[in-house]
């Protein structure tokens, strides 16, 4: 306790750098997420370590059962940042709860949906079509942004939602004849690449507010992505459990305003409620992070510096030091 400014960040960074297990540390809010991964973040370039196991999953950003998709590059986002987790090895994950609270896809569901086009590899033209659409891509005329194909023929364009960003797969049959990189804004090709990972372009925990089947345990949480031995850092732990809270009144009063003229599933089925995330933290209890104001001994947070005017600074010129 008792951090101050970006210190949190500081120890953070630090523990990010020799943590053996993967952490998640959860923060009351995407604003506070997104401080902590940029100071997080300059941290670990100051002491130029690398920062390849930080993460971010971000919240998004639409109301409990809106019938509304969040913005395609915060979807990329919390699907990159699952992707990375089923890969393994020691990660620290910068969650706000609402992120942390909400249920995602299935872990096998989202390792069937994740593919790989490679240089010289063969491909079944419709099949990569009818995929791209299963997996949330739309066809559009002209690709510009994450989550779009298009197709020209033998010619299919994929902006992915990955690292890889926009391919151009160029076929010749079932082969692939050709396999780079294009830019966006000119469409033209710039490099050749061996390989390019496509990943999904929806959350299919979304989809899953569109349907009611009253069942349990159908989707997966964040947590379900973590091995056994992680660690829960909570960050402001009481301005997160409050935010909990909060955040579960939001998801009731929206599912009671809209059950009685629609059908739509129970709030425990697309959420983990208030009680189950702090009892996770709680059973999970790693560190608690709180950040205190400095005071002085008037019991003010400003803090005061004793001042005094040098003889001299060379050359003539005085000053405070």
């Amino acid at each position: 306790s008792g951090l101050f400014g970006s210190s949190g960040a500081f120890l953070l960074s630090c523990l990010a750098n020799i943590l053996e297990e993967t952490a998640i540390v959860i923060v009351p809010s995407q604003e506070d997420g997104e401080k902590l991964y940029r100071d997080i973040s300059f941290f670990l370039n100051l002491q130029s370590l690398q920062n390849g196991r930080l993460l971010f999953f971000p919240q998004g950003e639409i109301l409990p059962y809106e019938d509304a998709s969040p913005h395609i590059d915060i979807v990329s986002q919390r699907i990159k940042t699952l992707s990375l987790l089923l890969e393994g090895g020691s990660r620290m994950i910068i969650s706000p709860v609402t992120s942390a609270m909400q249920r995602v896809l299935p872990r096998e569901i989202l390792s069937e949906s994740v593919f790989t086009v490679r240089s010289s590899g063969e491909i079944d033209r419709e099949g990569l079509i009818m995929r791209l659409s299963d997996i949330g891509y739309s066809r559009v005329s002209l690709v510009e942004n994450r989550g779009e194909f298009s197709v020209r023929g033998g010619i299919i364009d994929i902006y992915s939602t990955s690292d890889a960003g926009p391919v151009r797969i160029e076929l010749m049959g079932d082969s692939v004849d050709s396999l780079r990189s294009f830019a966006p804004d000119t469409q033209r090709s710039v490099t050749e690449i061996d390989e390019a990972v496509i990943l999904p372009a929806m959350e299919v925990a979304r989809d899953a507010e569109k349907s009611a089947p009253e069942k349990e345990g159908e989707m997966d949480t964040i947590f379900d992505y973590l091995h056994d031995d992680y660690t829960i850092i909570s960050y402001e732990p009481e301005e997160t459990e409050k935010r909990a809270s909060e955040f579960e009144g939001e998801i009731v009063d929206r599912y009671l305003s809209i059950s009685d003229r629609t059908s739509v599933p129970v709030p425990s089925r697309l959420y983990i409620l208030s009680d189950g995330i702090t009892g996770l933290m709680k059973e999970r209890m790693g560190i608690d992070l709180y950040s205190l104001p400095m005071v002085n001994s008037a019991g003010s947070s400003a803090i005061c510096y004793d001042a005094v005017l040098p003889e001299s600074l060379g050359m003539g010129h005085k000053g405070i030091t």
